[in-house]
């Protein structure tokens, strides 16, 4: 079990009591939970993938612990940057890291722009303006809202789940042993559980959480439920 599956149990269990209080701000575990779901989703869409490393220039907030948690459930790899540093140290954590990404406080912007260009493998930068926060930098460079992120769910009844269907969200869930596609009150349905191929039966459970997965992925890149079906129906587990 990795740092964001412990917290998605955690997150299901104390649901809306306080998380995180910072900055005049209350965060409960759902809603930490949410918000790094969806700042995750940013990055993989900017092209962050397993095993990036993403570097943090941010000071202590609760904004700096949901870019962690973020790059953590988007694959990445969490760089923290000391704030302190002078330009010539950030260039030499930032090299030696291979960072691809750096999200930062716009304060250390300018120390950033005297470096950059001797930071050949940095792609990206996500700055966040004072009194805004990462997931709207991001979904400002994405060019749309990050709220198309699915959550995914063995047990429709969870308290999260039904709120999050509530506000008219998606959610791939198993319903009466069907896996299916949710929105707000419209469900449609996938497949069969039983009719899933396992490679292993002994962890069923398991690997039915990674069909979810797959399922909620490609349903938040787009693709229609008629092809998610059929990519469900014709896996083979010794492909």
């Amino acid at each position: 079990m990795d740092l964001a599956e412990f917290f998605k149990i955690r997150a299901e269990t104390y649901s809306e009591k306080p998380f995180l209080f910072g900055e005049e701000v209350s965060i409960s575990y759902r809603e930490f939970d949410e918000i790094t779901d969806r700042i995750a989703y940013g990055l993989d869409t900017m092209g962050v993938k397993q095993g990036d490393h993403v570097a943090v220039l941010h000071p202590n907030s609760p904004q700096a612990l949901l870019s962690y948690y973020s790059i953590i459930k988007a694959g990445g790899v969490v760089i923290p940057v000391n704030t302190q540093y002078t330009p010539r140290e950030m260039k030499f954590i930032l090299n030696n890291s291979e960072a691809k990404v750096l999200i930062l406080d716009e304060d250390f912007l300018p120390k950033i722009e005297k470096i950059k260009m001797e930071i050949p493998l940095l792609k990206n930068l996500i700055v966040r303006e004072s009194g805004g926060t990462i997931e709207r930098t991001i979904e400002k460079m994405v060019g749309s809202p990050l709220s198309r992120v699915v959550k995914k769910n063995l047990n429709p009844d969870a308290p999260a789940i039904i709120d999050h269907l509530a506000q008219g969200r998606r959610a791939v869930l198993v319903r009466d042993a069907f896996v299916a596609l949710a929105t707000g009150s419209e469900e449609v349905r996938l497949v069969e559980v039983s009719g899933i191929m396992l490679a292993d039966p002994g962890v069923a459970g398991l690997q039915i959480e990674n069909v979810l997965a797959a399922a909620g992925t490609a349903w938040a890149l787009g693709l229609p439920p008629e092809l998610i079906r059929a990519g469900i129906e014709t896996f083979r587990a010794d492909q």
